[in-house]
């Protein structure tokens, strides 16, 4: 320790708490100055450091008290110390109430707490009223309290208390800034209520003075609520000096005489002059030449008045100033002065100059654009257009188009609602390809570009592609149709029946594809020429789509060769054949082109998903083997690749093998005439089923299912053995020159007992051999050539006539002709029928006669063609003009007529 002597007489030791209380007021007191400085000595800055003043005397006391080694000096310091700790209240409360927003209600209060603390205050260092003595410790003197220091702490305490409760009400009511300060000062307020432990020495408690450390953290946490959020006085002359400092217009005030009395620093940096430059420069010195009068134009104005004007800066530099100048008055209203309040207006000429460069740019490319320019509404309501838009939807002129709610540009609402939900979703819409419509209701497609705009204003660009979307879907069409026919090709087929089959796996329902040949295609061709050919593949075509769903597919795979896909089929498959049958029917109805009447057949294969494939190339080739089989049937059938499970063929099949137990069917006879004579010289065999319906069925549509299944040949049997005795029957009657001519289909015809058959057949009935003529076609010949020859020799040799039907629709050639031993040609319908060109009718007539060949025309119907028929010298005609074919006992008829109908076809005398 170390002794220090102030004065004669006092003596002092500082020891530890004394040193710790003593450093304590100097970094109080330190912070306290630092906050004015900082704060440049604002009011509530002021009272932070008259808060740590009160503060710092009080320890700075009360450590030369601790220090001091006689009761006497100890006392003096004691006093001195409470007249410091009187001024923390009300210096407290009077930094609080800056916190508060009615500061100014609490000023009488504030000032009130300063009389009533400083008065206690006095009287504590002047009188022993509330220090009469001391105490002595081990660490030194404290004051000794007598009973009236009760009133100085009911005088600390209700100050302190009612700091903070504004504070309280401050911290509820406020936000931001002036809630964390409010929040900061009531915890220091907590922290600082500890030194209140330094009144336990005082009543004789041996307790350790800590309260320096509660000050100390009171003063800490306090400092933020000043330093941090720099609080300030803003009183009306703060207020307007920093506002007129941190202005960014320049602001000017001049006197009557127009001398500048004040300026701003924004008003120095525009026209590059410092503040002592302008102060006391007359206003003439930095207005234009032109801008003299502007003073006597405000003096004589009643308002602001606002106007551009020049000013002219320190380097002789024009300034574009926008002005807003009123008159600075007395308290009687008279005007002192005139104040400018200027900001740059060179920029926003500039700009507003551009701006309207631009505008006029934007109206030319608006006006000039090649490309459909428009602004409308979400509502519908078109704003403006240029003309390039109007003439892309077919409006005259603009005017025209702006008159038209934007929705009837639309073919569909849902395309405009579409577009309007990206738009409002996105903002904007780019590269939108769309199909509109045009004033004439044609259709137009365009690339539309559009962005959404404030009000809900959209503004967007359109470029007619209608041109380039022909082009496209042309080549698109090209590349997956055929030319020819417009049907799907090759590609385009194989496509669907992907997507079918992929449809029919999800839903378990079965598909079919056909595969179709027409029969004698080529013929038409060579006869006719390619034009024709191909105006008949347009017509089959038709015929083809006409026939199925429009679900269904019609494609082409080339030449004459066309497939059909059938999708959701019914659950077996069946349908397939209705489909097959009406295309049979409708095919083989004639075709008229250019006056040629063109009767053309087709036959058709048909496989089935799944049973005769998983894929597409499994099921094509199933159905084009299927095809093949039914041109080796006879043609113009449909044959499925695996025979079908399902109640049509095999139903029809178990009807046709009971039928013939029941006697249901019948044959009808058409006859044959001689050509030059006209008499009946021989009657063709036609079977007919008289179903259990009772309808009359032609052999077409029974006949391929019977040659499926084991009732071919017997019911082949029956027909031979019924026409033979029927034929045997008309010989009795005396008309033995007859023969009966029989179809034989061709299982039938590739049976090797196939003579003995026919044989039995002659013994039984008792006909000669000579009167039975069989007929085959050519393509039956052909399957087995040798077969057939072996086959036709032996009938000639019982003397039975073998006859080709439907001459010149097959594929034989002539050195087969040739080789077989056969007696008659009967030429097809289709060869008479064309009048306009009978060169292959007359050839065949001509091969057949050179050959040795009994000639028959087939579907002779008019007087005309059998006049050609004459003249050709044809030997025997059939047809619907001799007669159609009748019942048994219709020919009977016709053959005991003296001369009925035959009359009709004599040869012209003359």
């Amino acid at each position: 320790m170390t002794d220090f002597f102030v004065s004669p007489g006092a003596s002092y030791i500082f020891g530890g708490i004394s040193v710790a209380t003593a450093a304590t007021a100097v970094a109080i007191l330190l912070i306290g100055t630092a906050v004015l400085v900082r704060g440049r000595s604002t009011f509530p800055s002021f009272l932070y450091f008259v808060l740590t003043c009160a503060a710092s005397g009080w320890l700075l006391a009360f450590a030369m008290m601790y220090a001091s080694q006689q009761e006497s000096v100890a006392l003096l310091w004691a006093r001195v110390g409470l007249l410091a700790a009187a001024a923390l209240p009300p210096a407290f409360f009077h930094l609080v109430t800056q916190y508060d927003p009615h500061r100014a209600l609490r000023r009488r209060v504030a000032h009130l707490c300063w009389a009533v603390g400083l008065t206690v205050g006095a009287t504590a260092a002047s009188t022993p009223i509330f220090v009469p003595a001391m105490r002595r410790f081990e660490w030194g003197f404290y004051p000794r309290a007598s009973a009236a220091i009760t009133l100085i702490l009911l005088v600390h305490a209700t100050i302190t208390g009612g700091a903070l409760s504004i504070l309280w009400h401050t911290y509820r009511r406020t936000e931001g800034r002036a809630h964390e300060c409010a929040g900061s000062l009531i915890l220091a307020s907590i922290l600082g209520s500890f030194g209140f432990v330094d009144i336990l020495p005082a009543i004789g408690t041996a307790v350790y003075p800590v309260g320096y450390t509660a000050v100390l953290g009171f003063v800490i946490v306090s400092v933020g609520a000043v330093w941090r959020h720099d609080l300030v006085d803003l009183t009306p002359e703060y207020a307007s000096s920093q506002i007129l400092a941190t202005m960014k217009s320049a602001v000017i005030v001049i006197d009557m005489d127009g001398t500048i009395r004040v300026a701003n620093q924004a008003a120095c940096s525009m026209l590059g002059r410092s503040m002592q430059e302008l102060i006391g420069t007359h206003m003439r010195h930095i207005l234009g030449d032109d801008e003299n009068s502007s003073t006597r134009r405000i003096l004589n104005a009643t308002g602001v008045l606002e106007q551009t004007m020049k000013w002219a800066g320190a380097n002789g530099a024009h300034v574009d100033v926008l002005t807003s100048s009123s008159f600075v008055r007395d308290a009687a209203g008279n005007p002192v002065g005139v104040v400018y309040a200027a900001s740059d207006y060179t920029g926003r000429k500039k700009a507003e100059e551009a701006l309207r460069e631009s505008e006029a740019r934007y109206r030319n490319l608006f006006e000039r654009n090649l490309a459909g320019v428009y602004r409308s509404t979400l509502d519908g309501e078109i704003l403006d257009c240029n003309v390039a838009c109007a003439r892309i939807f077919g409006y005259a002129t603009r005017d025209e188009m702006l008159n038209q709610p934007a929705r009837s540009l639309y073919f569909s609402a849902d395309d405009r609602d579409g577009m309007l939900g990206k738009l409002q979703k996105d903002g904007f819409v780019t590269d939108l390809e769309i199909k509109m419509r045009r004033k004439d209701n044609s259709a137009v497609w365009l690339i539309e570009n559009v962005t959404l705009l404030e009000a809900g204003v959209m503004e967007g660009t359109i470029i007619d592609i209608t041109d380039r979307k022909y082009v496209q879907e042309q080549m698109e069409f090209r590349a997956y149709h055929d030319v020819l026919t417009g049907l799907p090709n090759r590609i385009l087929f194989r496509d669907r029946v992907d997507v079918a089959l992929a449809r029919a796996r999800r839903s378990g329902q079965p598909a079919a594809i056909m595969f179709l040949d027409l029969d004698e295609f080529k013929s038409v061709n060579d006869r006719l020429g390619h034009e024709i050919g191909d105006r008949l593949l347009q017509a089959v075509a038709a015929r083809l789509v006409s026939s199925v769903r429009q679900e269904d597919t019609v494609g082409r795979l080339g030449g004459d060769e066309f497939t059909v896909l059938l999708s959701g089929v019914s659950g077996d498959g069946s349908g397939a054949s209705t489909v097959a049958r009406k295309i049979l029917d409708t095919v083989s109805e004639p075709i008229i082109i250019d006056a040629h009447e063109l009767a053309v057949q087709t036959s058709i294969g048909i496989a089935l998903y799944p049973g005769d494939g998983f894929d597409t190339d499994t099921l094509l080739k199933s159905a084009d083997v299927a095809m093949y089989r039914a041109k080796e049937l006879g043609r113009n059938n449909y044959q499925y690749a695996t025979p079908p499970p399902f109640d049509d063929r095999r139903s029809l099949q178990t009807q046709l093998e009971g039928a013939l137990e029941r006697e249901e069917f019948v044959l009808h006879y058409q006859p044959v005439a001689d050509a030059a004579s006209g008499e009946i010289v021989a009657a063709e065999a036609l079977i007919r089923w008289k179903d259990p319906s009772g309808r009359l069925v032609p052999p077409e549509e029974f006949m391929p299912a019977a040659e499926e299944c084991d009732v071919i040949l017997p019911l082949c049997d029956w027909v031979v053995r019924t026409a033979c005795s029927q034929m045997k029957s008309w010989h009795d009657l005396g008309h033995s020159s007859m023969r009966i001519c029989l179809n034989l289909s061709t299982k039938q015809f590739q049976q090797r007992d196939l003579p003995l058959v026919l044989a039995g057949a002659l013994e039984d009935s008792g006909l000669p051999a000579r009167a039975l003529e069989v007929e085959i076609t050519e393509s039956t010949a052909m399957q087995n050539a040798e077969l057939s020859l072996m086959s036709m020799r032996l009938l000639r040799e019982i003397g039975i006539r073998v006859s080709i039907d439907d001459f010149g629709t097959g594929y034989s050639s002539l050195s087969y002709l040739r080789r077989f031993p056969i007696d008659t040609v009967k030429i097809d319908k289709q060869f008479v029928h064309q009048e306009d060109d009978h060169t292959i009718l007359v050839a065949v007539i001509a091969m057949a006669k050179a050959l040795g060949l009994r000639v028959v025309a087939e579907g002779v119907e008019t007087a005309e063609q059998l006049e050609f028929l004459r003249g050709h010298e044809c030997a025997e005609v059939q047809g619907f003009f001799i007669a159609p074919p009748l019942p048994a006992s219709g020919i009977e008829s016709l053959l005991r007529a003296p001369k009925p109908a035959l009359a009709a076809i004599q040869p012209r005398i003359g």
